[in-house]
């Protein structure tokens, strides 16, 4: 027995399952595919939303009745939109520097001493003929047996220069060496330095070097009992007073009876300092 015809049956429902597949795609329309276009460079480009766009009206479909059916179910798209870009333009004159802060230090209320040297003492070496007498003394004052020698024809010889004073200690005798001081700086510390040289000594001859400030006993030396043969050197502090502005500065040499009358003890002194600071040095 033939087969049964199918073919009205198959195209009818193909026929429907066409006409309703293509009823329902043409309802629905997809949205704009929209392109935004960036740049790649330092331009920032500001993208716009693209207006609403226009629904297509639906397509209408005629299905048909085909052994071979060809569904076009695309509905096409409106052009995509092109936002111009828009860069941004940053001047560099909207950018304010910031002003730049010099501090200046506050200076401080307690003010720095420079502190300078000053020498007290005039013609310290024996250097200078400042009267024009040639004896080398002033402004030193030389009482009892004492003077200013030079290292010509001479066995005593001085420590700095040419000149030195003498102060030459025999049996009950005192001999003195002095110079009057001046400008000095109240409530000041000083220091006296000397070199000296026994140039004569015997243990009949015990006589003592005293040195004094203003009065003040600053150094005391007992003769040796053999001569040094060379300059050794004294160093000692000095402080003058409240409102103290000179002072005496006084070398003694003196000598009880010697058991051996023509016995000796003499005393060459050479660079005598007395140096401080120069107070008024300091900035106001």
């Amino acid at each position: 027995m033939p087969p049964a015809d199918t073919t009205t049956t198959t195209d009818f429902a193909t026929t429907l399952d066409v006409m309703t597949s293509t009823s329902l795609t043409s309802s629905i329309v997809e949205p704009p595919s929209t392109t935004t276009s960036t740049e790649s460079s330092t331009t920032t480009a500001i993208v716009t939303p693209p207006p609403p766009p226009t629904l297509n009206p639906p397509i209408e479909s005629t299905a048909t009745i085909e052994t071979s059916t060809t569904l076009d179910t695309t509905t096409a798209a409106p052009p995509p939109t092109t936002i111009p870009d828009s860069p941004i333009t940053t001047s560099l004159a909207s950018i304010t520097d910031v002003p730049t802060t010099t501090l200046t230090p506050t200076p401080s209320s307690t003010s720095t001493c420079i502190l300078a040297p000053t020498q007290a003492i005039i013609n310290p070496s024996f250097e200078q003929d400042l009267d024009g007498s040639g004896t080398y003394t002033t402004p030193w004052l030389f009482s009892g047996n004492g003077n200013v020698q030079s290292n010509t024809n001479n066995a005593y010889q001085s420590y700095d220069g040419t000149h030195f004073g003498v102060l030459y200690g025999r049996s009950t005798t005192t001999a003195s060496l002095s110079q009057t001081l001046t400008d000095l700086q109240p409530g000041a510390t000083y220091t006296l330095s000397y070199f000296y040289n026994v140039e004569a000594a015997s243990p009949q001859a015990i006589c003592k070097l005293t040195t004094t400030i203003g009065g003040t006993v600053v150094d005391t030396i007992t003769s040796p009992t053999v001569r040094t043969g060379r300059y050794l050197n004294r160093s000692v502090s000095y402080s003058t007073s409240a409102g103290q502005t000179d002072a005496t500065l006084t070398f003694m040499l003196v000598c009880p009876r010697f058991l051996q009358l023509t016995a000796q003890s003499n005393y060459a002194l050479d660079a005598i300092t007395l140096t401080g600071v120069d107070l008024q040095s300091c900035p106001s």
